[in-house]
């Protein structure tokens, strides 16, 4: 039986709509592609035999021989005929090899892989079945190696592998292949990418305790390490990149930017722009876009042409977020970039927030023409290249404020395939006046993902407009909790003006406060107001209603967070697109300096809420996320006095939450108690404030554990990030003796707070480890130690702690750090690959 390679995605996309590949069958040691040609020739059934190989082995005509590349055909054998005449199988072979050459590099290293298992394919090492014999020891570990290759290639988002083939069915690596691997190796480079491989399956125990087996002691203590001006070698790039991975997770932020900044500046070979990217992925996890932004020019200057688009995207994402709008045309806009499908759908993204929507259609539409329903060339599972353009396309019309188009778009689409599908179709609706219809798709919509904060303000709209207000009010609630624009304050305003008639004078009032919804009305509305009001001051309470219908009216289709309005075209031509931007609010200009505490060092970080106080005199959120600062510092105190200054400039809710913890934190568990329940009497129960991380943690040290616990999981239930309070919920279990529960508990800790249960165990003089489970008999004063190491810190954004020198730490989402992980396996790859090879070479000696 001939055995049979799954194509790779970049191939099945490059294939296009005409040619279809079946498999890539290993009959010799070039690739032959099994290819169905009926698109092609218009002949049902018609297959082609297609052999791929470099030049310099070809012996003889080939009806393509480019600079790089050749393909020929051959008759079918085994049972697999070649269908199609010599002149058209030739005209096809040429049509392939120009296609081919265009991925020259990509199809090289291809071919080689190819090569190098279908040499010991033929030699009776792997039957058409099953793996190897493993009653062998080497047998054994290179099918370990296999499934560590094949997983680094999958985590690493590359094409498909030989080595998937190899590692037999069940190809996924597991934790325990990467001990296995690790165990049975002193190889520098292969102890590197078991650590690497260990960090993207989020096996954060293991890669913290592997990686004190990396012998280059420069990657250690890379601040007193001696510079090296040669290129790094592969070892010491991937060694790098993991100490990198291991400070950031300990929140030593500085030194892991150090390391990677060292490496990178090493890097001046051509090939090593998937160097610099790494390097610079790491640094922009690091909020150091200064140092990434170079990295990134120099990483697309040094890429080799297949790359070239994967190195533009990435500089382009980091201008995007820095807001450097025309930096971002020009880096996508450059002529002569192959574009894979994936990638143009993120090019589109891109375009579409920097307010070039025409060239975000065109690539959209692109993807129609040319996937035609292939899902070659993705990364991303689930919907294909085309559905999601498609989707995207349909987004822009209801911006546009074509519902019929949107419609047309996704009519080969059921509501109940995708809740983005339902949402898109109830918002059509909603613009043709059709609100019942659009209240039971948009249902569908947030019962099918909860998170959709644009679903929910449709359905707001929806609901104002069958006179439903109060319903709306609450719909509104929840939506301000997933997506924060201009829209959904407007909707707000809305749905209490028509409540009753007495509060839309009530609401005229309020408008004086400038507090009122975040002073919304008097800094930011100016951009959407009619020119005939330059204020929202100047608009008359009888027209109130009336101008914040005229908005949602201009904004069509647009309820998302990039602002847009449709711009009247002269004479008959079509309403364009345009692009708003509003200035921020105070809040989240506070919230802006609070982050900075994720790149400068606390007391620059305090001193930067000046501008904020200064820019928005009235509004207490500069003093409040001040106060929450100092929480986090442990300058209890000091955070009253801020809390205290926020109520005096005006009424909020973090002013009695963050009293109330500030008098928790000193010990007067009374006075917090009293600070907790006046805020929620004032404000009312909101499960999201942090009152309940606060409280919970209170009972409990108080011994009511039922009602802390009640608390505890109210606060996880709306936001899962509150690493503390799962700490909260595990000592309650613990305590309880019940451990399946702590056990769940635990899991949410120490996948997201690995490096600070590495700290906190390392600090009490036990065994170190970045897991915790409920046997554990030392958990307990492990998960107590980090709660002290935090201080005030219960943020379910950022989380920060004090080391036993009385270093402060910032900890990252470890998630965000696991992705850079599987990004820069690539580089880990071929240390693999050589293993792999090397272990076949054992087994045929």
């Amino acid at each position: 039986m001939r055995s049979r390679l799954p194509t790779p995605g970049w191939l099945d996309a490059l294939l296009g709509p005409t040619l279809r590949c079946r498999g890539v069958l290993v009959t010799r040691d070039a690739p032959v592609l099994e290819l169905d040609v009926s698109a092609a020739i218009e002949q049902p059934g018609a297959a082609l035999l297609v052999i791929v190989d470099r030049t310099i082995s070809v012996r003889e005509p080939w009806p393509y021989r480019g600079a790089r590349i050749s393909v020929g055909y051959t008759r079918g054998t085994e049972g697999s005929a070649s269908s199609v005449g010599g002149a058209t199988a030739g005209a096809l072979c040429t049509q392939l090899g120009e296609r081919l050459e265009r991925e020259a590099a990509r199809a090289e290293r291809w071919i080689a892989r190819v090569r190098w298992f279908s040499s010991f394919r033929r030699r009776g090492w792997v039957d058409a079945e099953s793996p190897f014999d493993l009653q062998r020891a080497e047998a054994r570990r290179v099918t370990v190696l296999a499934r560590l290759l094949a997983c680094a290639v999958e985590l690493s988002e590359r094409e498909e592998h030989p080595a998937r083939v190899i590692g037999g069915p069940d190809h996924r690596a597991r934790v325990e292949d990467a001990r296995a691997v690790a165990a049975g190796t002193d190889d520098a480079e292969l102890l590197a990418a078991c650590v690497h491989a260990l960090l993207a399956l989020r096996a954060y125990d293991d890669a913290f305790t592997l990686a004190e087996r990396l012998p280059d002691a420069a990657t250690r203590e890379d601040e007193h390490a001696e510079p090296n001006e040669e290129q790094p070698t592969v070892h010491e790039q991937l060694s790098a990149h993991a100490r990198a991975v291991l400070l950031a997770l300990q929140g030593r932020h500085a030194a892991a930017a150090r390391l990677l900044d060292a490496v990178a500046a090493r890097c001046d070979a051509p090939e090593s722009d998937a160097t610099l990217r790494a390097c610079a992925q790491g640094l922009v996890s690091l909020h150091r876009d200064e140092q990434a932004l170079p990295l990134l020019e120099r990483a697309v200057e040094q890429a080799e042409p297949a790359r070239a688009a994967s190195e533009r995207l990435g500089l382009a994402a980091l201008l995007d977020e820095r807001g450097a709008r025309a930096r971002v045309l020009e880096v996508l806009s450059a002529s002569g970039v192959d574009w894979a499908p994936d990638d143009r759908l993120r090019v589109a993204a891109l375009l579409i927030k920097a307010g070039a929507f025409a060239d975000a259609e065109a690539h959209l539409q692109t993807c129609l023409q040319r996937q035609s329903g292939a899902r070659g060339g993705e990364r991303r599972p689930g919907l294909s290249v085309r559905v999601r353009a498609r989707h995207k396309l349909a987004q822009l019309a209801l911006w546009r404020g074509q519902p019929e188009r949107a419609r047309e778009l996704l009519r080969a689409e059921s509501p109940s395939d995708a809740p983005e599908v339902a949402r898109m179709r109830g918002a059509a609706l909603v613009l043709e006046g059709r609100h019942e219809a659009a209240l039971e798709l948009l249902g569908h919509a947030i019962a099918g993902d909860e998170r959709d904060g644009e679903a929910r303000l449709w359905r707001c709209e929806a609901l104002i407009r069958v006179g439903r207000a109060r319903e709306a009010y609450a719909e509104i609630e929840g939506a301000h909790e997933r997506i924060s624009t201009a829209a959904g304050v407007v909707l707000q305003a809305l749905s209490i003006i028509e409540m009753s008639p007495w509060r839309r004078v009530q609401f005229h009032l309020e408008l004086r406060t400038r507090m009122f919804l975040d002073g919304f009305f008097h800094d930011r509305l100016v951009g959407l107001l009619p020119p005939e009001y330059p204020t929202a001051d100047a608009i008359p309470r009888r027209r109130l209603r009336a101008v914040l219908w005229d908005i949602l009216r201009r904004l069509a289709g647009n309820r998302s967070e990039v602002l847009t309005e449709l711009v009247p075209a002269a004479g008959d031509g079509q309403p364009s697109l345009r692009l708003i931007e509003i200035p921020p609010s105070s809040r989240a200009a506070a919230v802006d300096a609070l982050r900075r505490i994720e790149h400068e060092p606390p007391r620059k970080t305090l001193e930067g809420f000046r501008d904020a106080r200064a820019r928005y005199p009235w509004s207490p959120h500069p003093y409040t996320y001040r106060g929450e600062l100092r929480l986090w510092l442990g300058d209890y105190h000091e955070a009253i006095a801020d809390f205290n200054a926020a109520e005096r400039v005006s009424l909020c809710r973090w002013a009695f939450v963050g009293r109330g913890a500030a008098q928790m934190m000193l010990g007067r568990p009374a006075l917090a108690e009293a600070d907790m329940a006046k805020g929620t009497r004032v404000f009312g129960f909101l499960a999201a404030a942090t009152t309940t991380v606060y409280r919970g943690e209170l009972l409990r040290t108080r011994g009511a554990l039922d009602e802390a616990l009640e608390q505890c999981h109210a606060a996880v239930a709306a936001k899962p990030s509150r690493m503390s309070t799962w700490v909260n919920i595990a000592l309650i279990e613990l305590a309880r003796g019940r451990a399946r529960a702590a056990d769940e508990a635990l899991a949410q800790v120490s996948s997201q707070a690995p490096g600070l249960l590495w700290e906190a165990s390392r600090e009490l003089g036990l065994r170190p480890r970045a897991r915790l489970v409920a046997r554990d008999d030392d958990a307990p004063a492990i998960l107590e130690r980090a709660l002290v190491m935090m201080r005030g810190n219960r943020s379910s954004v950022i989380h920060t702690f004090f080391a036993e020198d009385g270093e402060f730490r910032v900890l990252p989402r470890a998630e965000r750090w696991s992705a850079h992980a599987r990004a820069s396996l690539e580089m880990a790859t071929s240390a693999i690959e050589h293993a792999l090879v090397e272990g076949l070479l054992a087994l045929e000696a």
